[in-house]
């Protein structure tokens, strides 16, 4: 169905600015928390310079127009089950000690690199697909990281970084 940003030819026009906008706000505010730079004003035009980059492959505008609805439809969920959860009666201060939690930390990010993913692969295709006939360093790669062994060995490590910090702390 055809919006009217659609129809009146702006929406690749607005995409574009929030694009830029989503790219400086981070890259700034990135700057701006480590203090590389020193300066607000630096920090601006390197934060407009990444963005202006970013808007001129045609990529990337494709990854992050495609990661940030889907993103922001991620955090309102979060929001609502937290929502959710004060409305049965748990205090707050109890979800926001549960959110410094290493496993729930995980799980945020492991979903937002999933969505990252996703959007890589509308951007440039099926690039994590193992092709068992391929040759050469990528195709050896990615044979090597999903193959079951592998993706077995680090299940069995994050159960044993779990069990040694459980036990750690239970001391």
């Amino acid at each position: 169905m055809a919006t009217i940003l659609e129809a009146s030819g702006l929406g690749s026009m607005v995409s574009m600015i929030m694009v830029f906008l989503f790219v400086f706000v981070v890259v700034f505010t990135l700057l701006k928390k480590i203090k590389f730079f020193g300066s607000d004003g630096f920090d601006a035009i390197i934060a407009f310079v990444f963005a202006v980059f970013t808007l001129m492959v045609p990529e990337t505008h494709v990854v992050i127009g495609n990661f940030l609805p889907w993103f922001f439809l991620f955090l309102l969920l979060a929001l609502m089950i937290i929502m959710f959860f004060m409305f049965l009666g748990v205090k707050g201060e109890t979800i926001a000690g549960l959110t410094k939690e290493p496993f729930m930390q995980v799980i945020g990010i492991g979903g937002i690199l999933m969505l990252f993913f996703i959007s890589m692969t509308q951007a440039f295709g099926p690039f994590l697909m193992v092709d068992p006939a391929a040759i050469g360093f990528w195709a050896t790669t990615k044979r090597l990281i999903f193959s079951r062994h592998f993706l077995g060995m680090i299940v069995l490590f994050f159960i044993g970084a779990y069990t040694i910090s459980f036990l750690a702390e239970s001391k």
